[in-house]
Formats: structure tokens, C-alpha cells, sequence
């Protein structure tokens, strides 16, 4: 069985996006809330943010490569609608239970490098999670 939770941090960047001044933000911070209720819902989308490059006509999902290398399980969602930001979120697994936590929305224009400030604040939400 697996859960979606949708983190602090999450639900910050969403709101930030939501009740910015600039109607494209507000648009594409509508259309994340929309799938993250869905993954909340268990939609169908859910099996395939476990799937490594999972393509179709509305996600790109893939895991982020650079820290899989590090020992850290985050992975990235490219929504096609939402075409300036990418949410990014970990798996945790035991044999029985998977929990997808929604950790962060990052601009697209972004890399996954320690030193961009959202990315850093992702790392931390993370490694808070894995303790």
C-alpha cells in the first residue's frame, strides 16, 4: 500500500505560487494543488511516480540522479501544464507500506545543487524525514 503526505515545506512553496501577484504563477500553483489532491486520493497517478522515467501526455517522472548517488531516494515530477516548476518528492518503503512524501516545488529554471536555497531547504525536509 502506499501514502501520499504532503510536507510543510510542500504546501509553503504551493501557497507562495497560489497567492503570488502574477496570474501564470497563480495558474500553475492551481494545477500542482490539483494532482497533489489527487495524490493524496490515491489517483492513479500515485504507481507511477515509483516508475524510473515514467513518460506520458500530462508527467514526466524521473529520480534525480545526482542524489540517488548520495544515498538519498528523491525523485522529480515535470507536470506538462505546469511548465516553470517541478515538484520534487522522496519514497520511504518498508516491506509492507510505501509513503511518498511531497517535499518541495522548484522552479524549473532551478538545477538540484546544494547551493540553490530551495533545493537546500528539499535536502533538509528530507534528511529531517530519514533520521
Amino acid at each position: 500500500m502506499t501514502n501520499v503526505t504532503i510536507e510543510p515545506a510542500f504546501e509553503a512553496d504551493l501557497q507562495e505560487l497560489i497567492q503570488s501577484g502574477l496570474a501564470n504563477q497563480r495558474d500553475q500553483g492551481l494545477e500542482i494543488l490539483v494532482m497533489a489532491e489527487q495524490l493524496e486520493e490515491n489517483g492513479p497517478i500515485v504507481e507511477c511516480l515509483k516508475v524510473k522515467r515514467y513518460s506520458d501526455d500530462d508527467f514526466d517522472i524521473d529520480e534525480i540522479v545526482s542524489q540517488q548517488a548520495e544515498g538519498r531516494n528523491l525523485w522529480r515530477l515535470k507536470h506538462f501544464k505546469v511548465r516553470d516548476y517541478r515538484v520534487v518528492y522522496c519514497i520511504f518503503a518498508d516491506r509492507n507500506f510505501e509513503v511518498i512524501h511531497l517535499l518541495g516545488i522548484m522552479p524549473r529554471t532551478e538545477n538540484y545543487e546544494k547551493d540553490g536555497s530551495k533545493f537546500r531547504r528539499i535536502l533538509e525536509v528530507y534528511d529531517e524525514l530519514n533520521k
